[in-house]
């Protein structure tokens, strides 16, 4: 991950704020993540990173769901009609029609996940009322947390290099730093998890 974030990040300040948004409709949190690496660099303006990471994310909610949505009605998405009828997304097919906000939730919050859940709800014609408004209540907090772990994570890089000469270790102690953020998300992905089952 760390090596990913070495390359992206310089590419990111290379080419500015229309790749972080470009980028971002197809990986969010990643693209979210080096975007704050190079505002604690001093690259770009957060609140802009925060609002362009917003919409990369709820743009590709859309157009993945879109694509859902029209490959099962044409034949030359037929591709799709294969990934939609793998095992995976027959279990994902279960869990929404059971209900729709919390998969959305779940979905939005996997990782790994997302891309497939999402092409799913637009083939069984899920609520695109209600796949806008949830996307758009996780994609606040999600891609603020994004990004300032990645400028949390830049700001360690800062210190630490000021403090520690060898590389090796700004290195470990970013990629630590990340490790801990990642798994308190996915903590808190479980506890909005439970919280919502338990509303049922």
């Amino acid at each position: 991950m760390s090596n990913d974030l070495g390359i992206l990040v310089p590419w990111v300040i290379a080419h500015g704020y229309l790749l972080i948004l470009l980028v971002g409709i197809i990986e969010g949190p990643f693209m979210a993540l080096a975007a704050g690496i190079a505002v604690a660099l001093g690259y770009f303006n957060i609140y802009i990173i925060i609002v362009l990471a917003f919409l990369g994310d709820t743009i590709g909610d859309l157009f993945y769901y879109g694509l859902g949505y029209l490959g099962s009605n044409f034949n030359k998405f037929a591709f799709l009609k294969k990934l939609i009828n793998q095992p995976r997304a027959q279990k994902i097919k279960k869990i929404l029609l059971n209900n729709t906000v919390r998969a959305v939730v779940i979905i939005k919050l996997s990782p790994g996940v997302g891309f497939l859940g999402l092409i799913v709800l637009g083939s069984i014609r899920a609520s695109f009322k209600k796949l806008v408004k949830t996307a758009i209540l996780v994609s606040i907090p999600k891609s603020i947390l994004f990004v300032l772990i990645g400028y949390w994570a830049g700001q360690a890089y800062l210190q630490l290099d000021k403090t520690i000469a060898q590389g090796r270790y700004i290195i470990l102690g970013i990629t630590i730093f990340l490790l801990l953020g990642y798994f308190a998300y996915l903590k808190l992905v479980k506890l909005i998890t439970r919280k919502l089952e338990g509303k049922e």
